[in-house]
């Protein structure tokens, strides 16, 4: 499959990042999260889990907030807001969001990257409860967890390149390897999924082209 190279556009537009429907606001309280082990023991023993224990949503709080909090925020020469995180963004407008979903109920939330909070949202689709099923029966007999939804906002990110598709998931890609390397640091359970959910992404409004870019699952951990 030929993926046309990405390239920045002559006529930069700011445009406005997706607006989302909130009901609530959980509030993440800590404002530092230790970590006992090293980096070399943590790349040494990171693996996907497919076991996974009952654990809160501030618990899974910790890993957002250790890889998607905003730490600073400015304007750019193209007059768009950019912002620094703990990992690499095109342009750094940062264009992708994270949604996360118990298995044990209906609601999804976004980390609110810059209040370092999970805001729930007003959205629900059948596209959406099929592909949260889906996503679930991946890993069998799977009884606790949270799924993370990884979504691009297109207009965002198209605002400054053209070809955005490949930059979408190599920033889907990094953020979910952090994450990755992230949970097995503070003892969490955490699977990368083999699905993309662009059919549930584009479910969910007709003013803004979201893209699905990725699932994974986190969890407590046995033994932990």
């Amino acid at each position: 499959m030929k993926l046309k190279e990405p390239v920045i556009r002559e006529a930069i537009k700011v445009r406005a990042p997706f607006k989302w429907d909130v009901i609530s606001t959980i509030e993440l309280k800590y404002k530092q999260c230790d970590i006992d082990k090293s980096f070399r023991r943590v790349l040494e023993e990171r693996h996907s889990e497919r076991n996974f224990t009952k654990v809160g949503i501030e618990e899974v709080g910790k890993l957002f907030y250790l890889v998607n909090r905003t730490k600073s925020q400015w304007t750019n020469e193209y007059s768009q807001p950019v912002e620094k995180r703990n990992y690499p963004s095109p342009g750094a407008l940062h264009s992708i969001y994270c949604l996360i979903s118990s298995i044990n109920d209906d609601g999804w939330y976004l980390y609110n990257s810059r209040n370092n909070s999970f805001d729930l949202l007003k959205i629900d689709t059948p596209e959406l409860a099929c592909f949260k099923k889906n996503c679930f029966k991946m890993l069998a007999e799977i009884k606790s967890g949270y799924l993370v939804w990884y979504l691009c906002d297109t207009n965002k990110l198209s605002s400054k390149y053209k070809n955005i598709t490949g930059l979408a998931f190599r920033e889907s890609g990094a953020i979910s390897a952090i994450h990755s390397l992230t949970a097995e640091a503070i003892g969490l359970s955490f699977c990368m999924l083999g699905i993309h959910g662009n059919d549930a992404a584009q479910s969910i409004s007709s003013e803004c082209e979201l893209l699905g870019v990725g699932a994974a699952i986190v969890g407590g951990r046995l033994g932990i």
